[in-house]
């Protein structure tokens, strides 16, 4: 059985320019000798464009889409090329396509207690807020990398909630030292391109400014008094406080009020990983 390229069908040429993007589209006249070919018989015609397959005067443009339909009783099909310069693909190894990268915000809560100034958020008589917290809303900076690989990535499970170890570099930002923190992975199921199998991997660098070490008040119920811990209790009538009262870093309790710029202390925890991600596809 033999499917032959016969003529391109040049009426059907088209495009579409935008700011953004360039669209061609080819048709070719393909015929059949053998009721039995299929489309995969068809598209697979000696001659004609594959995937990857750059357009004749735009080489930057290059196909991404084939579609094959018969249009006679099993002799005749049109094959319908369609190019872009969107991404780069390789027609025969997925694995060499470029990464396909976006960049998003997403919000998330935070327990306030220092405005941006260091100024500690605290009620008329220095009291800080602290059961409950005032919360506000801050945002990270979402990287969202979308690349082929030919199987299911060893290091899918070593990255999981790390954070980068060194500065990094995605589409020519940079990003410092322990800013960005990998989530979000998804492997899809296995794909085919020509006769390569290979799967479409997509996860997300979550970056916040302030890093991702956990930072918590130093507050409590307890201090140290002579290296003993014991209640912190009010000045005035010696009872118990009842809401966690702040600590100077020592474990002594603060009893300056209000407090003033810089008083605060926190108590930071390391709780993730710290890996290289330049080894990731997309990262520098």
């Amino acid at each position: 059985m033999t499917a032959t390229l016969k003529e391109e069908l040049l009426g059907q040429r088209s495009s579409d320019i935008t700011q953004r993007e360039r669209t061609y589209t080819r048709a070719f006249l393909v015929i059949s000798d053998d009721k039995t070919d299929t489309a995969w018989d068809v598209e697979n015609a000696a001659g004609l464009p594959v995937i990857g397959s750059t357009f004749p005067t735009d080489t930057t443009a290059i196909v991404q889409n084939i579609k094959v339909k018969n249009h006679a009783p099993y002799a005749g099909w049109t094959v319908t090329c369609t190019y872009s310069d969107e991404f780069q693909i390789d027609p025969t190894d997925p694995s060499n396509d470029a990464p396909r990268i976006s960049f998003n915000s997403s919000l998330y809560s935070v327990d306030l207690v220092q405005d941006i100034n260091g100024k500690p958020i605290q009620n008329s008589s220095g009291e800080p807020y602290l059961d409950p917290a005032v919360q506000g809303e801050l945002a990270d900076l979402i990287v969202s990398i979308r690349a082929n690989v030919l199987a299911v990535p060893s290091w899918a499970l070593n990255y999981m909630n790390s954070v980068n170890d060194s500065v990094i570099t995605v589409e020519g930002l940079p990003i410092g030292a322990e800013l960005a923190r990998f989530q979000g992975l998804r492997v899809s199921e296995q794909k085919r391109r020509a006769d390569t199998d290979y799967y479409e991997v997509t996860f997300e660098l979550h970056c916040r400014k302030t890093g991702w070490k956990k930072s918590i008040l130093d507050a409590g119920f307890k201090a140290l008094f002579d290296g003993n811990q014991e209640d912190i209790r009010t000045l005035g009538d010696n009872a118990k406080v009842t809401t966690p009262h702040p600590l100077d870093g020592a474990g002594n309790a603060v009893y300056l009020l209000p407090m003033e710029p810089g008083d605060a202390v926190y108590n930071d925890f390391e709780i993730h990983e710290k890996l290289d991600f330049s080894q990731l596809p997309g990262v520098t």
